[in-house]
């Protein structure tokens, strides 16, 4: 999953091989056992053996619960992920950088709402949250919206596991377009996001007028905490979202 979901769909050869004035940042939000940062350095690492890298990757994780890592740790047996200087570095500093500097990452601990200004403007997003509904103050609009504001203005990208109509009606409100990801393990499909048209490598794989009249028919558009007006406006940002706008109107 770590690879399908994240890592491909970062497409990191293409991002850290242009020239660019500003670092390639991935935001890995929930890192848990940090499974998608170490597929993720594991593909710089094979990258930088053949290229010349020209932009540098920054990732930084948020995480409020450091158990998950720390157990994978003391199991190098069970983990081979975790047989790397990068996450011992993580526990004990906080941060890790690649022998050749090219690579860097970072753990802001705690919660991510609280944290996530101290970040640098976010390139991709690996949206991976433990569940929706344990961490439900996670897939909030208000929340969705802070994000896109703290993405990168050449644009960003957002991966996420959760395919649930809810989420995707969410995303749309905050701004993003967003469409269909990768199948992964049980799932059919997943989730992609971008703040910008011109980023959508497929645009086939958005979200059309059939998904927009299955969604207006859904009893399950909405998160059971959402007020009535809250309600009310994921509603009416959804269904004028540009992304639904007839051909050549966007």
């Amino acid at each position: 999953e770590a690879k399908t979901l994240y890592v491909n769909q970062a497409n990191l050869a293409h991002e850290l091989m242009r020239d660019a004035a500003s670092p390639f940042v991935i935001w890995d939000v929930g890192m848990g056992a940090a499974t998608n940062v170490m597929a993720t350095i594991a593909a710089f690492e094979e990258l930088s053996k053949t290229h010349t890298l020209a932009r540098k990757l920054v990732i930084v994780s948020f995480e409020n619960d450091l158990d998950s890592l720390r157990l994978a740790a003391k199991n190098p047996s069970r983990f081979p992920h975790i047989r790397h200087a990068a996450p011992a570095s993580i526990l004990a500093k906080g941060a890790w950088t690649s022998r050749c500097g090219m690579c860097e990452w970072i753990l802001l601990e705690g919660d991510f709402a609280a944290r996530m200004n101290e970040a640098q403007n976010a390139s991709c997003i690996y949206y991976d949250p433990f569940s929706l509904h344990t961490d439900t103050g996670m897939w909030d609009r208000e929340l969705f919206v802070r994000v896109r504001e703290k993405c990168s203005a050449e644009g960003a990208k957002l991966f996420t596991y959760s395919a649930a109509t809810k989420i995707r009606g969410t995303l749309l409100a905050a701004g993003f377009f967003v469409g269909r990801g990768p199948a992964t393990g049980p799932k059919l499909d997943t989730t992609a996001a971008y703040t910008k048209i011109e980023s959508v490598p497929h645009r086939a794989s958005l979200l059309g007028s059939d998904w927009l009249d299955r969604w207006s028919r859904s009893e399950s558009k909405f998160r059971d905490q959402a007020s009535a007006e809250e309600r009310e406006l994921i509603e009416r940002l959804v269904t004028s979202h540009p992304q639904f706008a007839k051909a050549g109107e966007i």
